[in-house]
């Protein structure tokens, strides 16, 4: 029940579902194979308390198995995270893959809401170089908004507190308001072509 996994905090307007190491033995590798009810699990949880959060983000482990493939189910909206370095952007092909097959088979309504470009350090001519690329190949599907490869958030993640609280005038926090900024600006221009296409 909802209820007995969401937790409070102690910021205004902002609840959590904790990660569980207990998860890690339903995560296997063939999502697709898995029985309907693990697969849909988390779509039933978020669809109960939709109407309760104006936004819920689902954080997903780095790997394309049952537990990210619950999180597609579950979502509108996909945003993925790319280190601009050769593991990271080879990443994107099975991520491409795997949405593909979560729309074919259990959400018709999943849709990429854009590339994000994280760890990012602009004194490397690597991740120029790699931002560039992206960019080229996928155009307005990249943010705007690059994710610094900052200390800030290490910090942040230490003393339990969100990045803009720690330190609310860092790279780090300026960085995620323009994400978030950049987020509900692509949200809106998606919900108001879905309503005029209805």
């Amino acid at each position: 029940m909802p209820e007995q996994i969401i937790h409070r905090t102690e910021i205004p307007g902002i609840d959590l579902v904790p990660d569980s190491r207990h998860a890690m033995k339903y995560n296997n590798a063939e999502p697709w194979a898995a029985a309907r009810d693990l697969q849909i699990g988390l779509r039933d949880v978020v669809e109960a308390v939709r109407d309760r959060y104006d936004m819920v983000l689902i954080d997903c482990p780095p790997n394309l198995h049952l537990c990210s493939w619950a999180a597609l189910v579950a979502s509108d909206f996909l945003i993925v995270p790319l280190q601009p370095e050769d593991y990271g952007a080879q990443g994107i092909i099975d991520v491409q893959e795997s949405v593909a097959l979560v729309t074919e088979l259990a959400n018709p309504g999943l849709s990429l809401l854009g590339y994000l470009i994280t760890m990012f350090n602009a004194r490397k001519s690597i991740h120029k170089m790699y931002e560039e690329t992206l960019r080229a190949q996928y155009g307005d599907d990249v943010f705007a908004t690059r994710v610094p490869h900052a200390a800030e958030f290490s910090e942040a993640i230490a003393f339990r507190k969100p990045v803009a609280q720690y330190n609310p005038k860092g790279v780090a926090a300026k960085a995620i308001q323009a994400l978030a900024d950049e987020i509900q600006v692509r949200l809106d221009a998606r919900r108001s072509h879905l309503g005029e296409a209805a």
